[in-house]
């Protein structure tokens, strides 16, 4: 391969907003709790980096420390956040991926049976306009729910909503999830994370919790 097929390699490891996006969201937020760029990219394609590619995986490595510092310290005191690219159809885009916060001890909350995962993934899609994604993971022994929230700026048209739920659907049978997906629109209803930052020491800000 060459390292432009490694980077499209890296790119189908990433979350995506065709299928499985819960399952992609955990496993990403797992890796970058880590640390360590080989548990997102596996071992087969961390050997072809290093063969290939060795500065673009020390570049690489260098981003997930930095995810991870953004994700552990995050001036918010409900949330974490990354930024990162994003398969929408055949675009990639930049988005900004919220993870909710225990809110008893500050720290980045897991998804356990108890209290669960809850994500906002923010993008703004070059047709649609701005997206949030405001989804909440929950594993209660063998189940796992997947409650699915989207707003958009601007109603829908309802065959892009019924190709939505469509990806929705599938993904639950595929994964064996249950859950709701639903839908609302204009901007009173989006969430505001960066509202909730912490008074933070002289030169930290919002800016600081961008990998």
């Amino acid at each position: 391969p060459t390292a432009p097929d490694l980077v499209r390699d890296v790119l189908l490891r990433l979350p995506n907003g065709h299928d499985k996006l819960a399952n992609g969201l955990l496993f990403f937020i797992a890796a970058v709790k880590g640390g360590d760029v080989s548990e997102l990219l596996g071992r087969r394609l961390t050997r072809q980096f290093e063969s290939l590619a060795p500065a673009l995986l020390t570049r690489l490595g260098q981003d997930m420390a930095q995810m991870q510092q953004g994700y552990l310290d995050s001036p918010l005191s409900h949330w974490s956040a990354i930024t990162i690219p994003m398969l929408f159809g055949q675009e990639i885009l930049e988005a900004r991926l919220y993870v909710g916060r225990d809110p008893e001890s500050g720290k980045p909350s897991e998804a356990d049976e108890k209290k669960g995962q809850r994500f906002v993934l923010e993008v703004g899609m070059s047709q649609l306009g701005p997206m949030q994604f405001d989804g909440f993971v929950r594993q209660v022994e063998r189940d796992r729910s997947f409650d699915l929230i989207i707003r958009t700026a601007h109603a829908l048209e309802a065959d892009v909503i019924h190709g939505i739920r469509g990806i929705y659907t599938n993904a639950q049978e595929v994964t064996g999830t249950k859950g709701q997906l639903q839908f609302q629109h204009g901007a009173q209803h989006f969430v505001q994370p960066l509202a909730d930052i912490r008074h933070a020491s002289p030169g930290s800000g919002p800016n600081t919790i961008l990998a």
